[in-house]
C-alpha cells in the first residue's frame, strides 16, 4: 500500500507522509526516519473520535494476547501523530 501511494503521489506531483504505525515498536532508535519525522498535533475532538474508534476493536485490544499491546496503544492515543516523509 504505502508503495503504490507513494507511487501514485509522484505520478501527479502530491506530497507523501508515511504514517509509522509499527515503526515505534521495531525500529532502532538511532538508524530511524522518525527523528526526521513532522508531529501534528490533534485537536481534542479528533483526539476523541480516535480513541472511541479504537474502542471498536476490543478483539485487537482485549484478551490475554492482544494485537496491539497496552504500550502500542498508549503510542496511538498520543494526543499528537508523527508523519514521515519517504527517502
Amino acid at each position: 500500500t504505502s508503495t503504490a501511494a507513494t507511487d501514485a503521489a509522484a505520478a501527479v506531483g502530491a506530497r507523501v507522509r508515511w504514517f509509522p504505525i509499527w515503526a515505534w515498536h521495531c525500529h532502532e532508535p538511532t538508524e530511524s526516519s522518525l527523528a526526521q519525522g513532522q508531529r501534528l498535533s490533534l485537536s481534542e475532538v479528533s483526539l476523541y473520535r480516535k480513541r472511541r474508534a479504537a474502542a471498536c476493536y476490543v478483539s485487537q485490544i482485549d484478551g490475554d494476547s492482544p494485537v496491539v499491546p497496552t504500550p502500542m496503544l498508549a503510542r496511538l492515543l498520543r494526543p499528537f501523530e508523527v508523519f514521515v516523509r519517504p527517502s
